[in-house]
């Protein structure tokens, strides 16, 4: 943890006399002359207003969707949570929830789970100074998929005609509509990518290789992982996959989430989405011999960010 973890967020200029703030991993950096200081919350949490007001910037994403599995055709990725980037947040002293999203767990991971109907799950939605962020969109059986934040990417199928319905939509008007998935004859398809925050997600693409998730929106690195401003990713779509082959994981961009598929019943890996991005879980393929699920959705943030004197 930080050692600024455990200061008190200070700035003169704000009305009501100092401005302190605790809540959240707090962090602090400086660019072109400027001191900001930042809260960064990975998880549900109160920031604490203890005295003054300060218009901050805040980052809000919800958490993506899981991705899942398609025993014949190719998974689809799960949408990426909503995301936001709101300026001129008056704080005052009070006390705020801050409700940050999990991620959806991917879905279809054992056999009777496939097989029962039970898909990957939405992601969580997050909530903070009256903002609310839908959670990513996820794939289900029956080549379903879920709306979100962005829309989950359509399943691949081999029999026939492609799945345009069966691609998920953004519910807002802060992400993308996932890819649709789609059918090339014999036992070849490919599933969807899910929608990102910087573009919707991939549709099939005819080749056997797979989908990839829609682009991740750049987010100034306020959080922990930057203490010093530099460009983070966040909200890349999870990869669609193919039923033959395995390739390389469609990777959002600068967000880790895509899919492998099995190819010849050997197991690949199914990459879930980073902790704390809002990206989507990569879709699988589906295996009686080795069943192994879609990717996890990443969990959401919220970050806060103001200029202090010090």
């Amino acid at each position: 943890m930080s050692v600024f973890s455990y200061l008190a967020a200070t700035s003169s200029s704000g009305a009501g006399g100092p401005f302190e703030a605790y809540g959240g991993l707090i962090t602090q950096y400086v660019k072109s002359s400027t001191t900001y200081r930042v809260h960064t919350f990975r998880s549900t949490g109160t920031l604490e207003v203890a005295s003054g007001s300060v218009d901050a910037n805040v980052l809000l994403i919800a958490g993506g969707g899981g991705g899942y599995p398609e025993y014949y055709g190719g998974g689809a990725g799960g949408g990426a949570g909503g995301m936001r980037y709101v300026t001129g947040v008056t704080l005052t002293a009070q006390n705020y929830t801050i409700t940050v999203g999990g991620g959806g767990d991917g879905g279809g991971d054992d056999f009777d789970e496939f097989y029962g109907g039970m898909g990957a799950d939405k992601g969580g939605d997050t909530v903070a100074f009256g903002y609310d962020m839908d959670g990513g969109g996820c794939p289900t059986t029956g080549g379903s998929a879920r709306n979100g934040g962005s829309g989950a990417g359509g399943m691949g199928y081999n029999n026939g005609g492609d799945n345009t319905k069966y691609a998920g939509t953004a519910t807002g008007a802060y992400g993308n509509d996932g890819g649709i998935g789609g059918n090339y004859g014999g036992w070849s398809g490919d599933g969807g990518g899910g929608g990102g925050a910087g573009s919707a997600g991939g549709a099939y693409t005819g080749n056997n290789g797979g989908s990839a998730g829609g682009d991740g929106a750049y987010g100034i690195g306020w959080t922990s992982y930057s203490h010093d401003a530099n460009a983070v990713y966040y909200a890349g779509g999870g990869g669609g996959c193919s039923q033959s082959y395995g390739g390389p994981a469609h990777t959002a961009s600068g967000a880790t989430s895509g899919g492998y598929n099995n190819s010849g019943y050997q197991v690949k890996t199914i990459n879930g989405a980073t902790p704390g991005t809002g990206s989507g879980g990569g879709g699988s393929n589906y295996s009686s011999l080795r069943p192994y699920g879609g990717g996890d959705g990443g969990s959401g943030i919220v970050v806060i960010r103001y200029a202090v004197e010090v």
